[in-house]
């Protein structure tokens, strides 16, 4: 790994100051009684008395009501049942304190670990360390831990899934990056987007006689996935998304705590465009982008702008930025490209720029705030893009096509 010390003011200087200054930003933290307020609703229904479960709801959790399980604001439960089993271990835990601790525990390290699994190397890791300290200071990461959230669980599918495509293990990647989906909901748009980037390789590939396992094992590995969450929770699925289409349904106040590029658009339908022209040219970069790290980017990118779409989604969402971001100032490192920095910055101050000068904003300018976030996140793959390659192969095609029309007439 080649490093110009005359990059560092760039690479580390500049970066570092965003960070530091935006620090404070936890003060703008809606710190909730109890401490924990998210993992309080999933402790809670992990140690719910058995016996009122089977005589009152017949053990379906998504009937049980917040009084029956003991949560502190009486919500009902509302994350997947995959999510549920996967936390099982907490019901052991005596007292919630201790439960919370050992959960920020695991949030904390596992982010650590995902981000190095990203990178590839202990050396990568070490030289990112400084910025990726800085970034589990700020607002984000520590929105999550006091909330006790549990996007770190799709992280760590997502991260596993990546290191299997990397390696090749390509059922394998199928059935993480499926499951990652029933997880929580939200994943299923990378998933798209990376089946969608599988599926197009594979037809083009076919159709210049390449045979492709690639697509036929993702698949296989996707189908396993599928029907082994539905048999393993046969009664769970439809009261979980009975439960889970009233809460789709709520929208929350435009705010700095939050990052829907639904408050963007007066119109839901011109949302839906953004967010599909969004998947769609991280899907082009999967097929076309040749780098040595564009797989590791495409997979980190997507992960990065999963939450984007959502109409209920709080900052805390946004540490599932944070692989992308390391991943890029790691690329930076090995080679610098002007360009890559200057997106690099602007994802900085955008995820991360001071929020106390949001808390009182104006209704535009939270909205070019959310806007900044996730432009310069498709940016991403838009400067990485060969458009070269791109503008012969258009040409390509519209030739074909203008011999199909003339042997047609």
């Amino acid at each position: 790994m080649k490093f110009k010390m005359q990059n560092t003011i760039l690479l580390y200087i500049i970066p570092c100051v965003i960070l530091l200054f935006s620090i404070s930003s936890y003060k703008l933290i809606p710190f909730a009684v109890p401490d924990g307020l998210d993992f309080n609703n999933i402790y809670s229904y992990e140690r719910c008395d058995k016996v009122l479960s089977q005589k009152k709801f017949s053990g379906d959790i998504y009937l049980a009501t917040g009084t029956d399980c003991g949560d502190a604001m009486g919500r009902g439960y509302v994350y997947p049942p995959l999510l549920y089993l996967t936390l099982t271990p907490f019901k052991y835990f005596k007292t919630f304190p201790s439960a919370l601790l050992a959960w920020r525990i695991i949030i904390i390290t596992s982010l650590l670990i995902c981000i190095f699994l990203f990178l590839g190397s202990l050396k990568s890791f070490l030289l990112t360390l400084p910025i990726t300290v800085l970034m589990f200071l700020q607002f984000p990461m520590l929105f999550a831990l006091e909330r006790g959230n549990n996007d770190i669980l799709l992280i760590i599918l997502w991260t596993l899934s990546f290191v299997s495509y990397n390696k090749k293990y390509y059922k394998l990647c199928g059935f993480l990056a499926m499951s990652s989906v029933f997880m929580k909901v939200y994943p299923l748009f990378p998933f798209s987007m990376l089946l969608a980037g599988i599926l197009i390789s594979a037809i083009i590939n076919f159709k210049h006689g390449i045979k492709d396992k690639l697509a036929l094992n993702f698949i296989k590995g996707s189908i396993l996935a599928f029907v082994v969450n539905m048999l393993i929770f046969p009664k769970f699925w439809y009261s979980f998304l009975v439960k889970i289409s009233g809460f789709a349904s709520m929208a929350l106040n435009l705010s700095f705590l939050n990052h829907s590029i639904q408050d963007i658009f007066e119109k839901r339908s011109v949302a839906m465009l953004s967010y599909i022209i969004a998947m769609t040219i991280w899907i082009i970069y999967y097929r076309y982008a040749k780098s040595d790290n564009s797989k590791k980017v495409f997979f980190a990118g997507v992960l990065s702008i999963s939450t984007f779409y959502s109409n209920v989604t709080y900052d805390y969402n946004l540490i599932t930025t944070y692989p992308l971001i390391i991943v890029i100032f790691c690329s930076l490192i090995e080679q610098f490209k002007t360009k890559q920095f200057v997106v690099l910055l602007f994802i900085l101050i955008g995820i991360f720029g001071n929020r106390l000068y949001f808390e009182h904003s104006s209704q535009a300018i939270l909205k070019l705030r959310f806007a900044l976030q996730f432009i310069s996140l498709i940016m991403i793959a838009l400067i990485d893009l060969p458009y070269k390659r791109l503008s012969n192969i258009f040409k390509m095609y519209k030739y074909d096509l203008k011999l199909k029309l003339q042997g047609q007439s």
